[in-house]
C-alpha cells in the first residue's frame, strides 16, 4: 500500500474556511478547534496508512560495565548493543462530497459548492477529532475522541473530585491546583524550569468559574485565576481553550429564518460536545508542544482531492471531493498516562 514520505516540515498550509464562509458558525463555536490542540501532518489521497518511524535503544541486557577498576592488561566487555521496535501504522480514513448539475443550465456557482465542501470536511474533522469516528453502518466506534481519550487515560491518582476536598480548600480554593494538584506531577513534563500547565481545557460553565471574586487576606478581592497565577507562580496556568457545547454549521443566516421558513433549523449538521466534557469539570495539559505533537497524531489532506467534471448521461455533469483522514493517541507509546496531566471534577464545590 502506498505510503507517505513527506514529514512535519513539508506541506504545512491545510485548507481552512474563508472569514466569509459558507455557513455561520455561532456562539463559542469555530473553525479549526482541532489545530488548537494537535499538530497537522499533512497526508495525500493515496496514503491509505499513516506510519510512525522505527525506534532504536540501548538493550540493558548488554550494559556489563564493572563498577571497579580494571587491572593491568584487561580489556573491555562485549560492547552496547540496540534493540530495534518496528514502526506501527495505522488507516487513515476516506471521505467523499460532491454535486451534479446540467450542462445547459450553465452552472456559475462551482467555487460556491467548493467552498461548502471544504468547510464541510473541516466541520467533520473538528467532529472526528473531538467526538471521535464512528462506523454509521455497524454502529463501531472506530477511533475514540480527545476529549474522552484524556480523561480516560488519566489515572484516579491525577483525577481531583472537588467535592471530595475537606473543608480547608473553601478559604483558600486556589489551593487546589497551586497545591492538590501540583503536588502529584511528576516532573517529567511540568518541569522546575517550567513549573505552570500550558493549557487550560474547559467548557464556558467550568471557565467562567475562574473569574468569580473572592478575598484573600494579603491581595484583596482577586479572581481565582489571578489567584492561581499570582507572583512567581509554580502550579498556574498560561492558556485557556475553550470548548463549545455543540459544533454546528449553521445554514440559514441570522435574522432571515422568516425567509426561508420550509427549511428546517433541525436538519443543519449539529454534534453534541456536552457527552465529552461536563460543565463542572477541567482538564490541565503540562506541555502544548508535547501534547500537538506527540500525545496526539492528526494526519489530514491539505485540501480535497478535486475529480471531475465527469460527463454523464443526459447531459449531467459531475464534480466529486476526496479527503483522508486519520487520528491517533498516543502513537508513540510514550505517554500511556499522560504524565503530569490532571483531571478537576465537580469544580464547583470549591467556589462557594
Amino acid at each position: 500500500m502506498p505510503t507517505s514520505t513527506r514529514n512535519k516540515n513539508q506541506d504545512t498550509e491545510m485548507f481552512e474556511p474563508a472569514e466569509d464562509a459558507m455557513f455561520e458558525r455561532r456562539d463559542f463555536d469555530r473553525p479549526g478547534i482541532r489545530r488548537e490542540l494537535a499538530a497537522v501532518q499533512p497526508i495525500a489521497i493515496d496514503d491509505l496508512y499513516v506510519e510512525r518511524e522505527d525506534k532504536e535503544f540501548v538493550d540493558p541486557r548488554t550494559m556489563d560495565m564493572p563498577f571497579g577498576p580494571t587491572g593491568l592488561g584487561e580489556t573491555g566487555g562485549s560492547g552496547v548493543e540496540t534493540v530495534r521496535i518496528d514502526g506501527e501504522e495505522w488507516k487513515t480514513l476516506r471521505y467523499v462530497h460532491g454535486f451534479e448539475y446540467f450542462e445547459e443550465e450553465g452552472v456559475t456557482d462551482i467555487d460556491l459548492q467548493q467552498r461548502a465542501s471544504l468547510e464541510m470536511f473541516d466541520f467533520l474533522a473538528d467532529a472526528n477529532f473531538l467526538k471521535g469516528i464512528t462506523d454509521q453502518r455497524t454502529g463501531n466506534q472506530l477511533r475514540p475522541g480527545a476529549l474522552q481519550v484524556m480523561k480516560d487515560n488519566i489515572p484516579s491518582a491525577r483525577t481531583i473530585d472537588c467535592s471530595s476536598l475537606d473543608a480547608s480548600y473553601d478559604e483558600v480554593p486556589e489551593n487546589v491546583i497551586n497545591y492538590e494538584a501540583y503536588q502529584r506531577i511528576s516532573g517529567d513534563l511540568l518541569t522546575r524550569g517550567d513549573p505552570n500547565w500550558d493549557l487550560m481545557i474547559g467548557r464556558q460553565d467550568a471557565l467562567a468559574k475562574l473569574n468569580k471574586l473572592q478575598e484573600t487576606s494579603s491581595a484583596g478581592r482577586i479572581t481565582y485565576r489571578e489567584a492561581i497565577n499570582m507572583g512567581e507562580a509554580r502550579g498556574g496556568v498560561n492558556q485557556d481553550v475553550l470548548i463549545p457545547d455543540e459544533l454546528e454549521l449553521s445554514v440559514i443566516p441570522r435574522g432571515e429564518q422568516s425567509e426561508l421558513a420550509d427549511i428546517d433549523e433541525e436538519d443543519e449538521l449539529s454534534v453534541d460536545l456536552t457527552t465529552e466534557l461536563g460543565p463542572n469539570e477541567l482538564i490541565l495539559v503540562p506541555d502544548a508542544q508535547v501534547h500537538r505533537q506527540s500525545v496526539f497524531r492528526l494526519s489530514e489532506m491539505p485540501s480535497p482531492e478535486t475529480f471531475g467534471p465527469y460527463d454523464l448521461r443526459g447531459g449531467r455533469e459531475a464534480v466529486d471531493y476526496a479527503w483522508r483522514y486519520s487520528h491517533k493517541f498516543n502513537p508513540e507509546n510514550r505517554y500511556p498516562q499522560l504524565r503530569d496531566y490532571i483531571h478537576l471534577k465537580n469544580i464547583d464545590a470549591i467556589f462557594n
